[in-house]
Formats: C-alpha cells, structure tokens, sequence
C-alpha cells in the first residue's frame, strides 16, 4: 500500500506585501527627488540682512527658482556667500554674465520700491545672461539693473574726475525738457565716475559729435561782486541728480556706447575746448583762479590754475582763451595785470575793486605761442584803436601818468597812454591819445603843455600870482593843448606825430589864445 507524500507548496507570505509596495514607493521616489534635484550655486554679497536659509527665495519674474540653503562667511570675513539651490531646469540659463541681487524696500525721490518684501521678507532677484559658458559663482550686483539697458534708444556712456550724484532714473535734460534718463553710476579702475545714460529713441538725434554735457545735480550757487548767480535744477535733478547737455551746429551722429565728459557746469562744458597758455605772473602781483582775460573789454578767457613755479618764488598760471580769439596769442603779445590803483587823483582800475584783478592783452604780430610773460604794468606805448595817436617830447615826465588828461578849453578830449625814455635817453616820450570826434582840434601848429600842479610867480613881499588849468590838473596833473585860430592855420597831422611838450603856456601864445587858460589866484603886495 502506497503511503501518501505531503509536499508544503512555497509561496510568498502576505506579510511581505505591505514592505515591498512601500520599498517601491521609497525608489520611485529616490528616483524621482535625484531626476528632480537642483544644482547649487554661491552668490557672493557685502551681507545677509534680511537672508534667510531655507525661507529667502530666488525669483524670476515673480516666480520661484531658487531658495538659499545656507550662508557662509567668507575667510577674509569680508563678504557673505549664500548657497542656493537652483531648479535643475534653469541650469542653462544661469551663465556667467547671469545678475542676482537683493531686493529690500527702498525708498527714494525716484521710486519706492520693493515693498512687498515687508511682508515676505526680503529675496534675490536674478535676471539670465546671454553667455554660453555655464558658471556656479556670482557677485550679487548693489542696485537693481535696471529693464532700460535693452531698450530702444541712443545708450551713452559720460566720464568724469570729480565727485557728482546721479542716481538711477536721474534725468537727461534738453533745454531743461527730459529727453532721457540715467541707467547707472559706477567707479571705474582708473577712478573715473561713469554715468551710464539712455537718450529717449525719439530724441536720439539732438546728440553729435559736437554735443557737451554737464552736471545739473543739486542747487549751484555762485556768489562774488560782479556777479551772483543761482541755478536750480529740476526738484527731481535737486536730490537725485541729473544731466544736461547742449548741441552746437555742425556735429556728426554719434554711435551707441559713444563716451562724452561730463563737465562740472555748463561754463566749463563751453570752455571746454579753448587753447590753453600758459602764463609766467610777475613776482610782486598776481591772480585767483577764475581771473578774466580780456581784449579791448571783451572777456576771451580766464585763468585754470595758478601753482608755484620750479623756482618756487614765482607763480606759474594756466589759462583757457576762445579758440575764436586763439589768433591773438602770438609772439610779442604783452598781457598785464589789472588792479585797483588808489591814489590823490582817485581810483583807477575801478572795476578791478568789484571783481578782483583781472589781465589784458594787447595781440603781438609774431609766430604762434603758447606761453607768455605777464607783466606788472600796461605796454609802455599803447595805441589807441580810434582817434589820433601823438608823441610829445618832454625835458621830464613830471607828475604824468598813464590816464591822464587832455584838455582843450579845460574840456578833456584825449588822455595820456603811455611814456618812455627816447633811444638817446635825453627827453621823454609821452604818448596820447586825441578823441576821434576832437581829431581835427590839432594841427601842425599845435601848441602843448604841462599844467600838472600849480605856478606861483611873485614873492612874499610883492604881488603874487597863483595859477593852474584846473583843480583835477591841480590834483593829478594833465596836458593842455590850443591851436591858432587864424586862415595860416597849420595842416592836419598824421598819428605818430611829434610834438613838443611845454612845462608851460608860453605868454607870447596869449596874442592868439581866444580864452584864459588858467584859474588865478592874486595876492596884492602888501604896503
């Protein structure tokens, strides 16, 4: 009889079930969490205020793309790097040319701006780059860039040494109408302040070759006697600073990225261009910065900068003169220093005392130069542009200076220029100068003299006679002149003409002279 065989059948248990469904599970979504992993990246900023690992996201357009894991301060514990992870699907776009920065609540005379970081806390806002080489390390940018560096329009770069305030959204002004705005201010390696600008596409056009732009920031106050001057700006341009430029006829369109300097004021921006000289001042008399340069009243130029000579006993100046007055700067050009002269016959230089010591020039006939003598005193001989230029001989200067008085009938109708010794060194030159209108006064039978001071003739104890032309002759001194009024008058001279110059009237002149010319004073004899 055959005896039964009992086999166990093998089989999984129930038990298993659960494990294995949730071991599934589990590599699904190991799986899953490594497809799906982000890439981590450091961003490097100055500090973390308002940073928060795990909390602060990294937005783009609003939406998450990032969250910072963690901080870490760097060796040198100057900067912080906040190590974010990124969603792995952005990867080719975070390049090196990539910008992250901080966006808090900000509040400024342009904008106000990130307020809804009170509420959500502050977070990084990045904007991709345009790079193909795939980077992992940033500097996270100061400030915000601003959506306008892509945007239509003519994008110009301004240069400048000193210190100047634009912030972004400062204005571009056109004949103070905004025709387009500051992008961003940064320092250059070379310590130039670069101020990144946009000119509205609509009035690209008003820039050329030949525009200049200057700085309009702030209020500017300029304050001396002759002139008081106060500059506001646009309220906008007063706080956040702003620009402004002009544009001369005959300029060329310029090229985007064209780089312009930004001048201190719309003065220096117009002097930009003048021919620089350079001016070796007298020892005893010199000049401030800013000292005019004139030509005939007209003003050409000013002074740049004064410093001390190699020797260091004299003073060295820099002048700007127009280039429409650059002809004038030749050899033999004589420039003098003017200021006020106080004295018995009043002061001189007057407007000199108003607006401190200012240069004249008078033009040589010589090559070009660039470098000039300035002396303490006028050119000795000065030729008028007008009227009759004459030479008087004298014995002795006197009390004749430059200035003074011509007179006919005690009426002033020229004034002295200038005086020197002759070549011989045995008289004097004294050149004057005849009014235009009163040139035909004066004939070859003209008669000259001196009548500074006053003339006694007489004693103490006989009749004495006290004379003089006038009290300003009396004071300053001066040259009268009369001419015979008869049909055998002489013939009209020529400029240059030498004349002699009398200490006096001579008495047998009186037969001719149609008046007194002297103011007399007689004391009788006493008996």
């Amino acid at each position: 009889m055959n005896k039964a065989v009992v086999k166990t059948k093998k089989s999984i248990s129930p038990v298993w079930i659960l494990p294995l469904i949730a071991l599934m599970i589990g590599g699904w979504l190991v799986l899953k969490s490594v497809r799906e992993a982000g890439y981590e990246i450091a961003v490097r900023m100055e500090d973390a205020v308002g940073i928060t690992p795990g909390k602060t996201q990294v937005l783009f357009k609003g939406i998450p793309v990032g969250m910072v894991n963690r901080l870490v301060v760097s060796r040198d514990l100057l900067y912080v790097d906040a190590i974010v992870e990124m969603k792995k699907e952005s990867r080719e776009h975070i390049v090196d040319d990539t910008k992250f920065w901080v966006v808090r609540p900000e509040v400024s005379v342009n904008q106000i701006s990130g307020l809804d970081t009170i509420v959500s806390g502050s977070y990084i806002g990045v904007l991709p780059g345009s790079s193909e080489t795939i980077s992992s390390r940033f500097i996270a940018l100061h400030d915000p860039p601003t959506l306008l560096e892509s945007a239509p329009g003519l994008h110009l770069t301004l240069q400048t040494p000193s210190s100047s305030m634009h912030e972004q959204g400062a204005p571009v002004l056109f004949k103070k109408i905004q025709v387009g705005e500051v992008l961003a201010s940064s320092l250059g390696d070379d310590a130039m302040i670069r101020v990144d600008v946009l000119v509205y596409k609509q009035y690209e056009h008003l820039v050329t070759s030949t525009s200049y732009f200057w700085d309009v920031s702030g209020i500017q106050l300029k304050a001396n006697l002759p002139e008081v001057s106060l500059k506001i700006g646009t309220f906008k341009s007063m706080f956040a600073g702003g620009v402004q430029f002009a544009t001369p006829p005959g300029g060329k369109a310029v090229a985007a990225d064209h780089t312009f300097p930004l001048y201190r004021d719309a003065r220096e921006a117009r002097q930009a261009d003048d021919v620089k000289i350079t001016l070796h001042m007298p020892p005893h008399r010199g000049v401030n910065i800013g000292a005019e340069i004139t030509y005939r009243n007209v003003t050409i130029g000013e002074v740049k900068d004064v410093n001390l000579a190699k020797d260091m006993q004299s003073l060295v100046a820099v002048a700007g003169v127009s280039k429409k007055s650059a002809a004038l700067l030749r050899k033999g050009t004589y420039i003098w220093v003017v200021s006020p002269e106080i004295g018995v016959a009043g002061i001189r230089n007057i407007d000199s005392v108003i607006k401190g010591s200012y240069l004249k020039l008078e033009p040589g006939t010589g090559k070009r130069s660039r470098s000039f003598t300035v002396y303490e005193e006028p050119p000795v001989r000065m030729h008028e542009a007008s009227g009759l230029n004459l030479v008087l001989e004298s014995e002795t200067l006197g009390s004749l200076k430059k200035d003074r008085p011509v007179t006919y009938r005690q009426v002033k109708v020229g004034h002295v220029t200038g005086s020197e010794l002759s070549e011989n060194r045995d008289k004097v030159y004294v050149y004057i100068n005849i009014y235009k209108q009163f040139a035909d006064l004066v004939s070859s039978d003209t008669r000259f003299w001196n009548v500074s001071g006053i003339r006694i003739q007489g004693g103490l104890m006989t009749k004495m006679k006290i004379s003089s032309e006038s009290f300003e002759a009396l004071v300053a001194g001066g040259i009268a002149f009369a001419t015979p009024e008869t049909e055998a008058q002489g013939k009209q001279v020529k400029t240059d003409h030498h004349f002699v110059l009398h200490k006096e009237m001579d008495e047998a002149w009186r037969e001719w002279l149609a008046w007194d010319s002297d103011v007399v004073v007689t004391l009788e004899e006493k008996e």
